[in-house]
């Protein structure tokens, strides 16, 4: 499989499973299917090639990857009438995951879950609504620079109720703003990553998404007995997801933490080994101690 200039090796197959309502959603396998599975949630506005080397290095190890392509995703097939923001929340994503997780027939198995930034905060939606069901809960779950809570400016209420002609220069002056906010002056290339990134989205979607949390809420929920179970995953050159943050909510929820200082060594390869040792119970002390000493 091919996308962009980028040749996914171990691609295996794609998916569109109904999650209700005639939704369906696109879901990506990577790997053998015969393998244990990691259910991946990628981050809002996110390509798959940002996260390739982590699914590349899981498959390596010897995992199937099921990357989910949520609701604000160009292949997401949503009816026109369901084109409105109550049907983009939080809250409507973290149903789909309980559909997908019975569709990919992951039910009563052992499978493990990736999050990144907004599908963490999906996937503790998913987890509060079904804390009293481990049938259908992952065994291990790592959130990846997790997004606490998606709050809008001012200005940004303005901007993602712009009407459709004025979509391409609200998107311009939303990539000032987060340049001018959020990059990090020795990270030129995470911010260019993600300036690519928004072009390349079908906006009605992205902005029915950002209205929806506006509306109904995007906050992170707390999460319950995953002691030893949970790993969160944080970078301190990345100001969009403060250090400090990340911190005290692995503290909150009693999970591992791990500093990997930047976004290009949690989703690159090193994010994926990692990933790996922490799912099979290994150490990965070595890891980041050689990233620190660099």
């Amino acid at each position: 499989m091919k996308f962009v200039s980028i040749e996914y090796k171990t691609f295996a197959g794609e998916k569109y499973i109904r999650t209700g309502g005639g939704v369906k959603l696109r879901v990506l396998q990577f790997g053998d299917a015969g393998k244990p599975h990691v259910l991946f949630l990628p981050g809002w506005v996110t390509r798959l090639e940002t996260n390739y080397p982590i699914i590349e290095q899981l498959v390596e190890n010897g995992y199937c990857v099921d990357y989910v392509e949520t609701r604000d995703k160009k292949s997401s097939i949503i009816p026109v009438e369901k084109m409105k923001p109550e049907y983009f929340t939080i809250g409507e994503s973290a149903k789909d995951v309980e559909m997908l997780v019975e569709g990919l027939g992951l039910l009563d198995k052992d499978y493990f879950m990736l999050t990144s930034s907004y599908g963490g905060v999906i996937a503790s939606h998913f987890i509060r609504n079904n804390q009293e069901n481990e049938s259908i809960l992952p065994r291990k779950i790592i959130f990846m620079v997790p997004a606490l809570e998606i709050k809008a400016s001012f200005w940004m209420k303005i901007a993602i109720r712009t009407p459709v002609f004025l979509h391409k220069p609200a998107i311009w002056l939303f990539e000032k703003y987060m340049k001018w906010k959020f990059a990090h002056p020795d990270e030129p290339e995470e911010h260019y990553k993600f300036k690519s990134q928004l072009y390349d989205f079908e906006i009605r979607k992205v902005q029915l998404t950002a209205i929806g949390i506006d509306k109904y809420g995007g906050k992170m929920f707390p999460i319950k007995n995953f002691d030893g179970r949970c790993l969160v995953v944080a970078a301190t050159r990345d100001l969009l997801h403060p250090i400090e943050e990340m911190v005290a909510f692995a503290e909150s929820i009693g999970a591992e933490f791990v500093d990997l200082l930047s976004n290009k060594y949690t989703h690159g390869h090193v994010g994926g080994e990692l990933a790996a040792r922490f799912f099979q119970g290994r150490s990965f002390a070595d890891l980041v101690e050689e990233i620190h000493n660099n």
